[in-house]
């Protein structure tokens, strides 16, 4: 293309950041050759997508190209009479076409019509139909051999838009129907041949994936796309020399040189090329002699092309003469950027009033900062210099190019991106919770939501611009915090009546000391008379005692203080443990121990706490063989601990400036890697605790996860900048850019132990599975969680893929088919943190924000046992040992925890049927029928193998039935009602063996028989029992009488000779069953009324439980209690029963659990079996002792199995030694006065060193 002559002056012949506008064809050289193709293209398609990097010069080359072409003749088939209208999609795609055909001399000339403007009346025709274009062409009549050109620049923007979404109707496919209708506009256009209309379009590369998402549109640029090549490199000399020639300058050879070099076959870089020129034409007007060629030193003086465009804008930056100006300036460029709905990066133009409303500033304010930007010398924003600017001025930054050179730009566009991102999260999980899928945010949520309130400000002007609901996520976010608050307030409530509680015993024992001051003081004055009278010293002897008895009072205070606070702190479990013991060193005796005792029982796989960090515990890791641990929480450190030893291993690994987010140790225990909130990874040399090299940099935002291949040759990160990288350990680079992919921060990744599948959990809900050689997605990602995925773990097989979620769920999948593997797991009442499988992949392990660690069966997807507790916040992170033996978690409360998971606690199957209370529970002899009796008045009977309910409800009694007794061959069923009726039923045939059996004058509350079920007994509210005869339903004798209260439970020998009864007067009677006589006197020692008898099938040992919480085992030939009393229960023990060979006990209580014991020892087996949420009111049996059986309150039956092999034995270790290993700790100076008054301060457990408080 031949130029014309250079106009007067040295003017700057090189545009800047901004194209190349029409009237400067004379600047634009080096593309003739394709300015010949695209108009060859062009005539041939009547489309031309102009499709090329950002920065590859598409607009330049339409402007100052394509369309001087059109008007020269270039194209002969259609004539140099050409009509053009150009314009930018932007958000309004419709409204933009509109004001380009509304201009005088597009369609119409010197329109002067009456009514609607020709704005409205385009618009309103392009509206009508997809034909629209064509119709409002036919309208402007044009003569035949005028041609239209339609010129859409930028047509990107119409995607960005889309993915807006900003308040406008969407199809099926999310798309707005505006976007869709403007795209069938021009395909109608194009496709049309009645009219000349041609179509044009320039649009980034990186979009033409997304022209799929508009039916037609991609086949329509497949047809007519013209993709910008890379300029050789003599065009290049061209498109540098050309426009110097032109202006009347002079370029010398050296500088050519250079500047063809550097600018390389990368295209993007041509506007950095038109900056670099246009500034240092600039610095040679201005600074050297214009009779002379720009030359090196010009170009060297502005800082090159690679540090010209950043250095000039902080030039503008640094030209704003106020902190406001500065402020304000950030609010501008990250309204006209935008990296949140596109990572890519892209322009945003808004008006001016728009940008005043945004930054809250004033148009003066707002005018002042753009116009340092667009002076003369500067073309950073549009419209350039000169042109005045009001409340509708469009504003827009001259190129993309800007976003990724200007650093400071580039930093306040992602800022921006990750403000939006925990908008959009607010916005979506507000309108989840208005639906019903969600619920209100906890920290650290919504603490990260409250900060970012504060620190951005967010109005509804710029909330419209992403996404749509402001108001209703405020509202969220508001309802959020009061409902924190409040929680916050109740636990104040609970705290407080504590102290109150504390107080009170405080003042006792105040009292206490008072009355033993006023002993001393009485036994002084005493000694003093003693000489004198006989009734003197009968005073001293009455004072001396007054004085013993205020002292043991003061213990009694004391004791009562510590019990109440052990138990108010059961929850803080060291605490609770240290107190206890405490109790004990006052007072040891054999029934104080029962809070110490259900301290320990309250978390039996509990090893140790361990103590080290000073802010949550967020990251927990093992060594293969789980002796080595270590930590990393919030206080920046990372902490390696001696498993078996308790304590730490040296100092603390300090060097991170930020939350250690997660820390990995090598299979051999000899390296350790963390990752931080400070966006940085470090190695270290576990022997030495020295960092190997520096930090691993890379990631833009905090690094949460990390995993290592067994090889140690690849670490895989996962960041909050959504991103995942993997790591060449051995060179410590990364193996390529980082894998994008998730739209939310990444949460946590997994390896195979092959290494060759890499597992991403994000925030964006969904998981990705990538292939680590390819470093590409193995699919689409998985979706089933309604919440962000927070952790991930693969099977050491690679078969199976489990994933924990703030949706309270767990999931498992099938790595091979990418599908879940049956229903979700949900049981945590709180955000799922952490997750973990064991080796052989058959155990998953869970932490959650519930404050709670779980066990579940992988296979069934079932709870292995009760949830543990023992921490007293959210456990962030849980990791199991290669044997699966030793389990560790940590926590917001500061703690780890080790636990020993060697061995399981007994599930009890829950069984349903009755509508009220279950009272009474029986299982016959061979363990394969269970019987049980409600308040509903019904009978139910069970096969226990199956757990099938037979057909007909046994129904008879007319009131609850209180008690159901088996014959040993399981073939004679007794019931008992509060209708004062006992019916006997055949089990085959579930029919009543004859009518009821009367003879009490109260509700019967006990029945029992004999092993060879001829000899039943019962009991009633009338103090009285009966024994009867099976075979003739007939009462053997008289009432048995002697106690003085209800007999709530009675108990035969399997040779049906001796039978035991238990009442509420406190008191256990023995009979002899032959003579109908007492044996001995009542046995007595418990303090309540005794609800529970049984009697081993010899006949010699008897259990007996109370409501005074204790249970009593006698030798029934002596009538003498063999040992304590068992203590353990903390309320009412409402049933007992013995295995047939007398070796164990088990035992049903108000505090909703059921509990075992050895009865040679007298101590528990285990834990308590947690399961029922009400009153525990009876228990049963199987004779091999392998099968119990438990009915309560709750209107369940629950079978448990308890077979030797599931039980866990208790520790040989004293009681005390127990607590203080796993307590770990002696009481603080803080605690021992809070809790221990003016004693002395002394180690509770003398082994472990004093606090240092």
């Amino acid at each position: 293309m031949s130029a014309p002559a250079a106009p007067a002056g040295l003017q700057n012949p090189f545009p800047g950041l901004r194209p190349f506008r029409e009237d400067e064809e004379h600047l634009f050289f080096g593309r003739e050759n394709q300015v010949d193709a695209m108009v060859n293209k062009l005539a041939a398609t009547h489309f031309l997508a102009v499709v090329g990097n950002s920065g590859s010069g598409k607009s330049s080359l339409v402007n100052c190209g394509l369309r001087p072409a059109l008007y020269g003749g270039l194209m002969a088939s259609a004539g140099t009479n050409w009509r053009m209208a150009q314009f930018r999609p932007g958000n309004n795609p419709i409204r933009a076409l509109v004001n380009a055909l509304a201009k005088d001399g597009v369609l119409f000339s010197n329109y002067a019509g009456k009514g609607l403007t020709l704005a409205e009346i385009i618009d309103t025709t392009l509206r009508m139909s997809k034909l629209g274009l064509i119709d409002i062409v036919e309208q402007a009549q044009l003569s035949k051999d005028v041609n239209l050109l339609i010129v859409v620049d930028q047509f990107e923007e119409l995607f960005r838009y889309r993915q807006l979404r900003v308040a406008q109707p969407e199809n099926i496919q999310g798309m707005s129907e505006e976007a869709v209708a403007f795209v069938n506009l021009l395909l109608e256009a194009k496709q049309q041949t009645t009219y000349p209309i041609y179509v044009v379009l320039t649009m980034r590369s990186d979009f033409l994936g997304d022209c799929a998402q508009f039916p037609g549109l991609a086949e329509m640029i497949s047809t007519g796309q013209y993709l910008v090549p890379r300029m050789t490199r003599e065009e290049r000399r061209a498109a540098i020399s050309g426009p110097v020639s032109v202006s009347g300058a002079a370029i010398s050879p050296l500088l050519l040189t250079r500047l063809v070099n550097d600018v390389g076959d990368n295209p993007d870089q041509l506007s950095i090329l038109q900056h670099a020129l246009n500034r240092t034409w600039g610095y040679w007007q201005s600074h050297g002699d214009s009779t002379k060629p720009l030359d090196l030193a010009d170009y060297e003086a502005i800082g090159t092309m690679t540090y010209a465009l950043d250095k000039h804008a902080e030039n503008a930056y640094a030209g704003l003469d106020s902190e406001r100006k500065k402020q304000l300036c950030e609010k501008i460029f990250q309204a006209l950027t935008d990296k949140a709905t596109d990572l890519r990066g892209v322009r945003r133009p808004t008006t001016v009033d728009t940008l005043c409303a945004l930054a809250d500033a004033t148009l003066e304010e707002v005018t002042a900062v753009i116009d340092e930007f667009r002076k003369p010398s500067r073309s950073f924003l549009m419209p350039p210099a000169g042109e005045i600017l009001d409340a509708d001025t469009v504003i827009d930054i001259s190129h993309e190019s800007l976003m990724r050179v200007w650093q400071r730009l580039s930093a306040w566009a992602d800022a921006e991106a990750a403000s939006v991102q925990i908008y959009h999260r607010l916005v979506e999980t507000s309108m989840l919770h208005q639906e019903g899928r969600a619920g209100l945010w906890q920290d650290p949520d919504l603490q990260v939501a409250l900060d970012w309130r504060v620190k951005e400000k967010p109005n509804e002007i710029w909330a419209h611009r992403y996404y749509p609901n402001f108001a209703q996520a405020m509202r969220f976010l508001d309802a959020s915090v009061a409902y924190r608050d409040n929680e916050i307030r109740e636990q104040e409530v609970q705290r407080q009546h504590a102290l109150e509680q504390e107080r009170i015993l405080a003042e006792q024992q105040r009292i206490a000391e008072t009355e033993r001051r006023r002993a001393r003081e009485q036994a002084r004055s005493i000694r003093r008379f003693r000489k004198f009278t006989v009734t003197l010293i009968a005073t001293l002897i009455v004072a001396v005692g007054a004085a013993v008895w205020a002292i043991q009072q003061t213990n009694i205070a004391a004791l009562r203080s510590l019990e109440a606070s052990a138990f108010s702190h059961i929850r803080e479990l060291d605490l609770s443990l240290l107190l206890s013991v405490e109790a004990l060193e006052i007072d040891d005796r054999p029934d104080n121990e029962s809070i110490l005792l259900n301290a320990l029982q309250q978390t039996p796989h509990l090893l140790t706490f361990l103590r080290g960090h000073v802010g949550t515990v967020r990251s927990v890791a093992l060594n293969a063989n789980g002796k080595i641990l270590a930590s990393g929480g919030t206080d920046n450190t990372v902490i390696l601990w001696d498993v078996a030893a308790r304590e730490q291993i040296g100092t603390p690994f300090t060097g991170h400036t930020g939350t250690v987010w997660s820390v990995v140790l090598s299979p051999d225990g000899k390296t350790l890697i963390s990752g931080s909130g400070d966006n940085t990874i470090m190695l270290w040399d576990v022997l030495t605790h020295q960092p190997l090299g520096s930090p691993l940099t890379g990631h833009t935002g905090p690094i949460v996860s990390m995993a290592l291949s067994p090889d140690e040759t690849i670490l895989a990160s996962g960041s909050e900048d959504n991103t995942v990288i993997l790591w060449d350990v051995a060179t410590r680079q990364p193996l390529g850019p980082p894998l994008t992919g998730h739209t939310g921060p990444v949460r946590s990744v997994a390896l195979s132990t092959d290494g060759k599948i890499l597992v991403s959990g994000s925030a964006d809900n969904t998981i990705i599975l990538w292939d680590v050689a390819t470093r590409q997605p193995l699919g689409p990602p998985l979706k089933g969680h309604t919440g962000p995925v927070r952790s991930v773990v693969l099977s050491a097989d690679g078969k199976i893929l489990a994933s924990g979620s703030k949706d309270k769920t767990i999931m498992l999948w099938d790595v091979a088919t990418q599908q879940p593997i049956g229903s979700p797991i949900a049981e945590h009442t709180g955000t799922v943190l952490s997750i973990a499988l064991s080796a052989d992949g058959k155990t998953l392990v869970s932490g959650g924000g519930d404050n709670t660690v779980r066990l579940w069966d992988v296979a069934t997807g079932q709870p292995l046992e009760a949830p543990l507790t023992g921490h007293t916040s959210s456990v962030w992170s849980v990791a199991l040992s290669a044997d699966g033996t030793v389990l560790t978690s940590g926590s917001e409360d500061s703690n780890i925890i080790v636990w020993d998971v060697s061995t399981r606690q007994p599930l009890g199957l829950s069984l349903t049927g009755h509508t009220s209370s279950v009272l009474s529970v029986a299982l016959s002899a061979d363990g394969e029928t269970l019987v049980s009796g409600g308040d509903d008045k019904t009978i139910q009977v069970r096969d226990v193998a199956t757990h099938q309910l037979f057909e007909s409800l046994l129904n008879n009694h007319n009131g609850p039935v209180s008690s159901v007794a088996l014959s040993a061959d399981g073939k004679t069923l007794a019931s008992g009602s509060e209708d004062r009726t006992i019916i006997l039923w055949d089990v085959t045939t579930r029919q009543p063996l004859g009518p009821a059996l009367t003879g009490h004058t109260s509700p019967v509350l006990s029945v029992a028989m004999n092993a060879d079920g001829k000899i039943m007994a019962t009991s009633g509210d009338d103090n009285t029992i009966l024994l009867w005869d099976v075979a003739t339903r007939q009462p053997l004798e008289a009432p048995l009488t002697g106690h003085t209260s209800s007999v709530w439970s009675v108990a035969l020998s399997a040779d049906g000779k001796i039978l035991a009864s238990g009442s509420g007067d406190k008191t256990i009677r023995l009979w002899d069953v032959t003579t109908h006589r007492p044996i001995g006197s009542p046995l007595t020692g418990h303090s309540g009324v005794v609800r529970s008898v049984a009697l081993s099938s010899d006949g010699k040992i008897l259990a007996s439980g109370s409501v005074d919480k204790t249970i009593r085992l006698w030798n029934v030939a002596t009538q003498q209690p063999l040992g304590p009393p068992l203590v353990g229960h903390i309320s009412a023990v409402r049933s007992v029963a013995l295995s047939a060979d007398g070796k164990i006990l088990a035992s049903g209580s108000d505090d909703n659990t059921v509990r075992l014991w050895d009865v040679a020892t007298h101590q528990p087996l285990g834990a308590p079996l947690i399961g029922h949420s009400d009153a525990v009111l009876s228990v049963s049996l199987s004779a091999d002792g392998k099968t119990l059986v438990s009915g309560s309150d709750d209107n369940t039956i629950r079978l448990w199995d308890i077979a030797a092999g599931t039980l866990l034995h208790p520790s040989s270790d004293p009681w005390k030694v127990r607590a203080c290993r796993i307590a770990n700790r002696n009481l603080t100076r803080t605690e021992w006065q809070k809790y221990m008054g003016n004693r002395p301060y002394r180690a509770t457990c003398p082994e472990l060193p004093l606090a240092k408080d």
